[in-house]
């Protein structure tokens, strides 16, 4: 889990946060049981620091990505943009924040992001099989050296025995130490539209970051064909 001299990892930081108002804390801001007592409403406790430490660690991205000498983009579905906009906010992203895609549909996946019919198909739009087509699709189709992709149900509606809603499936491409490679990760998130929205962007974030800050900063970038 990233931490550095001033940022706590939201893992570590939630629990602390959260004390005795939940019961428990799963993975990136997955809060199960959050009460009301004292006036402490479900999610906007929560959410508020949530989004405050994820501005904290996009500020250490931008650095990240400043000290490798690469940009950034974003391919988003159900964040609709949540992550580009999180990242924007950082004063001086323009230096190493490239582009955002939104794509909602599954024409704006395959259109923007070369995202093939037949893995749509297959495996569906919220699959992390098609989440390392958009990352890798979003890194092919910029100028960056690194991109997350985010596609899931935030809900309330459109969940599926297999599929619930709170599945969210995440891509993170890099192309910094040579051929594009690409991880994905599916996570599981608790609580309402606007919750599931928000734990997305913010892991989406931490983790980019850990990829990005497990590179050493003399790596040096390949230069783009084209």
């Amino acid at each position: 889990t990233y931490t550095s001299s001033d940022t706590l990892s939201l893992h570590d930081a939630l629990p602390i946060y959260a004390g005795r108002h939940a019961r428990r804390v799963v993975g990136v801001g997955a809060v199960v049981g959050v009460g009301r007592g004292n006036g402490v409403d479900r999610y906007s406790f929560l959410g508020s620091f949530l989004m405050e430490s994820v501005d904290r660690i996009a500020q250490e991205l931008g650095k990240t990505c400043s000290a490798l000498g690469i940009k950034i983009v974003t391919a988003e579905s159900c964040t609709g943009g949540l992550i580009a906009g999180t990242l924007t906010d950082v004063p001086g992203a323009s230096a190493w924040f490239d582009r955002g895609f939104v794509t909602y549909s599954n024409e704006a996946k395959k259109a923007m992001l070369g995202v093939r019919e037949e893995t749509l198909t297959e495996f569906g739009a919220v699959s992390k099989e098609t989440a390392e087509e958009m990352a890798l699709g979003a890194v092919a189709h910029s100028g960056a050296g690194a991109a997350v992709s985010v596609t899931g149900i935030a809900g309330p509606g459109g969940g599926t025995a297999e599929k619930p809603v709170g599945t969210v499936c995440f891509g993170f491409a890099e192309s910094v130490t040579g051929f594009p490679r690409c991880t994905t990760v599916v996570k599981h998130f608790d609580g309402d539209r606007a919750s599931v929205r928000r734990q997305s962007v913010a892991f989406a974030v931490e983790e980019l970051n850990n990829l990005l800050a497990s590179i050493p900063s003399e790596t040096p970038v390949p230069l783009r064909r084209g």
